[in-house]
């Protein structure tokens, strides 16, 4: 039986799913079947199968065999090497299933961000290991180091696409949906400032902003309409606005002096 493997009873199945580092994936014999046949997982994980069947069943992979696997029983098989692993029942013909080992996971959060955005990105690699971040262009977007669990996060600025790379190889690629970063434009007219901006920064706050001898000071918001508009009333002095998303600057207007 090779490192990583182990066979063990119904009683200590469920004590040991959280004890070993990385990620676990069950899968279940049953009418003689594997359930799920397929499953995904990221080096440094393992996967355990529970013979749930009325008879005996084995498992049988690349450089493992579990040996007999009674009713009731498991066995455990960590993955440390990347790429595509069959496995069948020795016992049964027809009986297979496959585990597809990932270097590393990236996954993006939902939504829709402004081109140059911050963006925190969340993934999985063999635990304790340096991860680099790279955009479509292979050039380094982030770091970041997998924990014990193998679990990781990065902050980055918004693109297409991203990688996760690690010394066993990438992950497949993390989309994110990325508009153009909006332009905005600042008037003074009749004592009010009007901020011109695109009309998907609708809900964007914008802050206007005073120059003062410690930098520039907000002294009032607005939400960008659905026009791309804000107004607020002027004061005298050098002003302009910042495009903002929580703390993030999105588009910084032009100066006025009032």
């Amino acid at each position: 039986m090779r490192a990583g493997a182990s066979v063990i009873g119904a009683a200590a199945l469920a004590l040991a799913l959280p004890q070993t580092a990385g990620a676990q994936e069950l899968v279940d014999m049953f009418n003689s079947a594997f359930s799920p046949a397929e499953v995904t997982v990221v080096a440094g994980d393992s996967v355990t199968w529970r013979n749930g069947d009325l008879v005996v069943h084995d498992v049988r992979g690349p450089g493992f065999n579990s040996g007999l696997i009674q009713r009731f029983m498991g066995f455990t098989q960590r993955f440390d090497t990347p790429g595509t692993q069959a496995y069948v029942c020795g016992l049964h013909p027809g009986m297979a299933g496959q585990v597809d080992v990932l270097a590393a996971q990236l996954t993006t959060p939902r939504g829709t961000f402004f081109h140059g955005e911050p963006v925190l990105l969340r993934g999985r690699a063999a635990p304790n290991t340096t991860v680099t971040i790279v955009d479509g262009a292979g050039a380094t977007a982030g770091t970041a180091t997998a924990n014990s669990g193998g679990a990781f996060k990065a902050t980055v600025r918004a693109e297409a696409s991203y990688r996760a790379r690690t010394a066993l190889g990438d992950s497949p690629a993390a989309t994110l949906t990325v508009r153009p970063a909006p332009a905005v434009k600042l008037h003074a007219v009749r004592g009010r400032l009007k901020v011109v901006t695109s009309r998907n920064a609708k809900g964007l706050t914008a802050r206007f902003e005073q120059r003062t001898s410690a930098g520039w000071r907000v002294f009032a918001k607005a939400k960008v309409g659905a026009a791309g508009r804000a107004t607020t009333k002027a004061r005298p002095g050098k002003l302009r606005v910042t495009l903002r998303r929580g703390n993030a600057v999105l588009a910084t207007s032009n100066a006025v002096t009032v």
